[in-house]
């Protein structure tokens, strides 16, 4: 009879203290849970903060070198087919803009397009290979561009757009030959 007792004494204290812990693991599940939802939402307003300022740099942007905003990136966006986040084509069109590169945002659709086309049929990401792309040609890194697939015959190019303005290709400005 003592030992059951002893053994009831036991198993009520071991009860208890599981009790405890219980309150305890949702005490610190409830904090977790809030201090994830802050971050996420620390986060969240980060995110909308950059979008908004990428945002109006593209408007600005994409008017200045006269195009219609909303139709270019609708135009990426179709081009991409979903490939791109509202955010990554609003920077890839923005890295095209600002490169001066007349061919390169005036044919933003077509050569996302292709990219996303391409790097789709290797299982490559199509995301990453299109940010590298248009940062290539705005950068003429021909050694990137070679890597992705791309070859580019800027001699070529070089030679048939000078004649075009009529000049030598040896008197072509950089500007110039970015165009």
């Amino acid at each position: 009879k003592r030992e059951t007792k002893a053994t009831e004494l036991q198993a009520k204290s071991a009860t208890n203290a599981f009790k405890g812990l219980g309150s305890a693991i949702a005490a610190f599940a409830t904090a977790e849970a809030i201090r994830r939802v802050a971050l996420f939402a620390n986060e969240v307003d980060r995110l909308a903060s950059k979008t908004q300022a990428v945002a109006g740099a593209f408007r600005k942007m994409a008017t200045d070198k006269g195009s219609n905003p909303a139709a270019l990136f609708q135009q990426i966006q179709t081009a991409s087919k979903g490939t791109l986040s509202n955010l990554q084509a609003m920077i890839v069109a923005n890295t095209a803009l600002s490169s001066g590169i007349e061919p390169l945002y005036k044919n933003l659709g077509t050569i996302i397009q292709n990219v996303r086309s391409v790097s789709t049929s290797l299982g490559r990401d199509a995301t990453v290979d299109i940010e590298r792309v248009i940062s290539a040609i705005n950068k003429q890194e021909q050694e990137l561009l070679d890597e992705l697939g791309i070859v580019a015959r800027a001699e070529t190019a070089y030679k048939t757009f000078a004649a075009s303005v009529g000049k030598s290709a040896s008197a072509l400005t950089d500007l110039e030959k970015r165009t």
